[in-house]
This record gives structure tokens, sequence and C-alpha cells, in this order.
């Protein structure tokens, strides 16, 4: 059930406004985060033809089912969760996750073989185009 949940996008039209979860990326050696590509740019076409655009709203609603999973299995107000140092029932209950292995293979098609990634939130209560908590932050995979 929790694979058909995840490959299923989020249906909720009228919640009220939440944080929008984001991915960023940085090669091992780099400082450096930058985000994960998104969607490409609307053409005029787009309300009859928009496979680029779709497959980005699926990306995103995993990202967002990945930032759910997260919330409803570990505390998250307890700091961020580095899979490098996070015990390693912990590592095992994240990286078992169906969204986490679905965003990490978004990851890796997207971004060069050995890259390390993390899951942002808007902190509460700031400028969400500033302000970002980190919710985890994984290992360097090959």
């Amino acid at each position: 059930m929790d694979l058909l949940r995840a490959l299923v996008p989020s249906w909720r039209f009228f919640d009220a406004p939440a944080a929008v979860p984001a991915v960023e990326v940085r090669d091992p050696g780099d400082a450096a985060w930058t985000p994960l590509p998104g969607a490409p740019p609307r053409r005029w076409y787009a309300f009859a033809w928009n496979p680029g655009g779709n497959v980005a709203l699926a990306e995103h609603s995993l990202v967002e089912h990945l930032s759910y999973d997260l919330g409803a299995r570990f505390d998250l107000d307890a700091g961020p969760i580095d899979l490098a140092r996070a015990p390693e029932a912990t590592r095992a209950a994240i990286t078992a996750l169906t969204s986490f292995q679905l965003v990490a293979r978004l990851v890796h098609a997207r971004a060069p073989a050995a890259v390390q990634w993390r899951l942002l939130l808007p902190a509460e209560g700031a400028d969400p185009a500033r302000a970002t908590e980190e919710i985890v932050r994984t290992e360097v995979a090959p």
C-alpha cells in the first residue's frame, strides 16, 4: 500500500497553505548546495500538451510524500536527521521508506553519479524564500 500511495499524486486542493519541501544537492567535495532542477518553463501550448510539467508535478509530489512520511514517523523538532551519523535502526527505517527510495532515484537521475542530497522545509513563521530548516541529509551515494 505504501508503494501505491507514493505513486499517486497528492490531491489536497483546499488545504491551508503549508510549507513546500525542496531538495538540494551537492558534489562530495563542494560546500555549496544547489536546488534540484524543477519544472521546465511553461509554453503557450501547455494547457493541452505539458508532459514535462506533469512529470515535474509528480516529482514534487514524491518530495511532499517523503516530507510527510518523515514527519509522521520521526520527531523532526529534535533537529535534522543526518544519515551518516544516525543510528543504524533510524537509517534502516528511513532508507526503507518507499518515498525515500523514489526521491533518491529522482536525485540520482538528475544529478552526477556521486552526490549528497538533503530535504528542506521553510522554517515556521519565516519568509519561505529565505529561512529553511533541514529535515534529512543523506550520505554520499555512488
